[in-house]
């Protein structure tokens, strides 16, 4: 229903809103999708969605205005449960609400509510839509950024949803250990204003591929003074090389001890001739490295290390592995421990 009235905003139905009872004379009863149609039809009444506000990876949120209200639609679409928990400063008094209608409570400490997102969607009312609005703005232009060692430009966009001037500092936090530039600058933004702030930012060697987050804390004054975190997603890696790493223990047949076992696949989804090293790492070990030469678009290899008794090793530390050209800027990482082994 969510998904639909995003489309349509216009109208919803119910086809054939009943199930026949099972005794002996056939009696037409409500089926228990009507209460839930009921219930959300009551909630998207005088209401449009007007834009997404990113939660993080795997949790959906709607903004949602009119005549109604301002409200949140959250549900968790894939994400694990350890990332489920939200906290984050949503108006005054918000209102958090259950599929049937039912009121949840909150914590709520510093101005900040702490709630926790479920499968089914849930509903926070009675918000600052502005800052919602605000915070669902915050964006990066080219939010892929590749593994190499140079520094990356990329554009933050704001924009001001108040009908009045706003203005204040903003503070890049994370990604821990990047180094951002500006790291900290003042901002002014007239009425329904876009803003776009100009950013280096370089990351070290060691880090790993995968899903990143740019994190800034925003001190600004509107109507009132806020001081709010904002968050919006990246991502590190190769456009044109496809890597996957996983991590096995076996018995050695020859030595009877239980090694760790590191695989890759490697492919080129690009359209040049590609070389690499891969590698892979491991305290206490001296460090292993391969060379792939001539990997042709559309070709895949695999790549294999033992690392001699390192089950054990397992326990407290982990793999570092991964791929660098042979003569260029580009490193990807991954970091295996021992809750990423792969039953054989």
């Amino acid at each position: 229903m969510l998904r639909g009235w995003e489309i349509t905003q216009s109208g919803m139905m119910i086809n054939k809103p009943w199930t026949v009872s099972d005794r002996r004379d056939v009696v037409l009863m409500p089926d228990p999708t009507l209460g839930v149609f009921a219930s959300m039809s009551n909630r998207l009444c005088g209401r449009r969605v007007v834009k997404h506000l990113n939660m993080g990876r795997g949790i959906q949120c709607l903004i949602l205005d009119g005549i109604a209200g301002g409200m949140l639609a959250f549900w968790n679409e894939s994400a694990p449960d350890s990332r489920t928990d939200m906290t984050m400063h949503l108006g005054i008094d918000p209102k958090w609400h259950d599929l049937w209608g039912n009121h949840l409570p909150m914590t709520v400490e510093d101005g900040k509510q702490t709630f926790k997102v479920s499968r089914e969607p849930m509903f926070m009312e009675d918000i600052d839509t502005e800052l919602a609005l605000f915070r669902a703005s915050f964006v990066v232009n080219e939010p892929f950024i590749e593994s190499r060692q140079i520094p990356h430009n990329r554009v933050v966009k704001l924009h001001n949803p108040w009908n009045h001037t706003i203005s204040g500092h903003i503070t890049f936090l994370e990604p821990e250990k990047w180094r951002i530039s500006p790291k900290r600058m003042f901002f002014s933004m007239a009425a329904n204003a876009d803003y776009e702030i100009p950013i280096q930012l370089s990351f070290p060697i060691s880090e790993t591929a995968g899903h990143k987050e740019l994190v800034a804390r925003v001190e600004f004054v509107s109507q009132k003074r806020y001081d709010v975190n904002f968050t919006t997603p990246m991502e590190v890696g190769l456009k044109d090389i496809e890597f996957y790493s996983h991590l096995t223990i076996e018995r050695n047949p020859k030595t009877g001890t239980i090694d760790a076992l590191v695989t890759q696949r490697i492919a080129n989804r690009g359209t040049e001739v590609i070389s690499l090293y891969s590698f892979a790492n491991m305290t206490g070990y001296s460090r292993q490295e391969r060379l792939i030469s001539q990997l042709h678009p559309g070709e895949s290899i695999i790549r294999n290390f033992r690392f001699l008794d390192g089950a054990q090793r397992l326990k407290t530390q982990s793999v570092r592995t991964g791929l660098r050209e042979t003569s260029g800027p580009a490193v990807i990482n991954h970091h295996l421990s021992a809750s990423d082994l792969v039953t054989r």
